[in-house]
Order: structure tokens, then C-alpha cells, then sequence
């Protein structure tokens, strides 16, 4: 689980741009948690919360550090923003455009 979202000292250095971010991150995973079934989920659930919540935790970490870009911050909030008004086809649109970014990245990095 997520046990960093219950300590505010945990995101002592999170911007306030960002703040949002983690309050939606938090409610969604939470959310889709106790979906998955919670502390009652089969052992393959489990894994997957479990997962879920360490992918969580190295994002708020970045966050929390400042290591992240500038063009990728704004992305995460317009998500969370669209997540948040229930505007799934926005947040798919960027969704996909951070997905095509990242593989366009990756792919000049080989050359």
C-alpha cells in the first residue's frame, strides 16, 4: 500500500503545482484498491495492488524530489485534472500523447 501518503513529511518538498496530483493519485488508487478487493483480494490481486502501489511511490518520490520535467508535470496535472471531472476521453487523449512522447524518446536514445 501507499504508506507514504499518510505522512505530509513524505511530501515536504512537493510543489504546489503537484499537490493535486498526489491527492488524485492517492483517491484513485485507493479507490481501485478496494475494487481489486483490498486486504480481502486474492494473492494474485494482491501482487497487483502491491505493484501498483510501488509504481505509485516511485512517481510521488520524483515528484517529491523534483525529478521530473517540466513538459511531464504539466501532462500529470492536465490527467489528474481530467480524471478528476470524470472526463475519461481527455484523460485517454493524454494518456496517449505521454505514451507516443516516451516511445519517441526512447527511440531516438537507441540511435
Amino acid at each position: 500500500m501507499i504508506r507514504c501518503v499518510t505522512s505530509l513529511s513524505c511530501f515536504a518538498f512537493v510543489s504546489a503545482h503537484h499537490r493535486p496530483v498526489i491527492t488524485t493519485l492517492t483517491r484513485l488508487f485507493k479507490e481501485t484498491s478496494e475494487a481489486l478487493g483490498g486486504a480481502r483480494a486474492n494473492p494474485a490481486r494482491k501482487r497487483e495492488i502491491e505493484d501498483n502501489s510501488r509504481k505509485i511511490g516511485a512517481l510521488f518520490a520524483k515528484l517529491n524530489s523534483g525529478d521530473i520535467s517540466e513538459n511531464a508535470s504539466d501532462k500529470l496535472f492536465q490527467l489528474c485534472q481530467a480524471l478528476d471531472m470524470n472526463d475519461f476521453s481527455t484523460a485517454l487523449q493524454i494518456q496517449a500523447s505521454v505514451i507516443q512522447e516516451l516511445f519517441m524518446f526512447s527511440h531516438l536514445k537507441r540511435k
